[in-house]
């Protein structure tokens, strides 16, 4: 069975490779349907669905992703992360801001 530091580096590994295709039900999955995701500066989203529309939002940006981990704390349920999101954009690809 995978430590919730695993299942963190599973799922950032995931997300990563979603991104560009904006397939949001891979990195979902690691969500229980009752799940709260809470971005810094973003109001906490409740269970799988409305977490993977968060995610359908972010990935709107389009191009690829890469995250760089600075800390993490993982106990039981409860993680917690500190990162920096690295986007790479196509040239041709318009930055829409809403």
């Amino acid at each position: 069975m995978p430590t919730a530091v695993e299942t963190v580096q599973d799922f950032m590994a995931a997300f990563a490779k979603a991104w560009p295709t904006a397939d949001t039900t891979t990195p979902g999955s690691f969500f229980n349907e009752d799940a709260i995701y809470h971005k810094v500066a973003l109001e906490p989203v409740r269970g799988r669905a409305a977490i993977e529309a968060t995610f359908a939002e972010f990935m709107r940006i389009g191009g690829q992703v890469d995250v760089e981990m600075i800390h993490m704390v993982a106990e039981g349920p409860i993680v917690m992360t500190e990162r920096v999101d690295h986007l790479t954009r196509a040239e041709e690809q318009p930055l829409r801001c809403r």
